[in-house]
């Protein structure tokens, strides 16, 4: 394949599933995502948005069992690998990897097979997904159209995470808003 080689990676965009084949293809066995994934072939995306990001090989064929492993740099350790995280029952052998990404930062993509296997896999980035409070109190981490879709709903934008509800008064800290405040024997210039 093409894209045999880290530093001939083929680009990826968020939301669009890139279908590939790893049948043909070399590499070595550099992670420890399963054994003897050693068939590779790697991806590139340069992040457009800062927040959690989940990459998959859900709805690859069946057969193929992939592994996944994210890089920052070709040549580099991976920061992320697995094999097997996609929902079951529709996703058996398939892989997904979540992290917190940078916008403008260049991530780098393995795609290979568990114990040598190969085959046709769908490789997809999905938008990045940051906090969201609904009008309960709640907060749940959604891409910024998802967000808007539910009634009374605000995004935080980029790079936003729920907090939880640690002083107990039924709203999650990231959607709590701060009182207004006076600072008392001052005056405004």
């Amino acid at each position: 394949p093409a894209n045999d080689e880290c530093v001939d990676a083929i680009r990826v965009l968020t939301g669009q599933a890139y279908i590939g084949r790893t049948t043909a293809a070399g590499g070595t066995d550099v992670t420890s995502c399963g054994q003897n994934d050693f068939k590779d072939v790697w991806h590139y995306w340069t992040a457009d948005c800062t927040g959690e990001v989940a990459v998959t090989t859900c709805g690859s064929d069946l057969d193929f069992d992939t592994t996944l492993a994210a890089f920052t740099q070709c040549g580099e350790v991976a920061f992320r690998c697995d094999d097997d995280g996609c929902p079951l029952p529709t996703s058996l052998g398939q892989s997904r990897v979540v992290f917190n990404s940078v916008g403008g930062q260049t991530y780098y993509f393995r795609v290979a097979g568990h114990q040598g296997d190969s085959g046709q896999y769908s490789l997809t980035v999905e938008p990045c997904k940051n906090a969201c409070c609904v009008s309960s109190g709640g907060c749940t981490l959604r891409s910024g159209p998802s967000c808007l879709t539910i009634p009374e709903a605000r995004p935080l934008g980029d790079g936003t995470r729920c907090l939880g509800d640690s002083d107990s008064d039924g709203t999650d800290g990231a959607c709590e808003t701060c009182p207004n405040a006076t600072i008392q024997f001052a005056s405004p210039l």
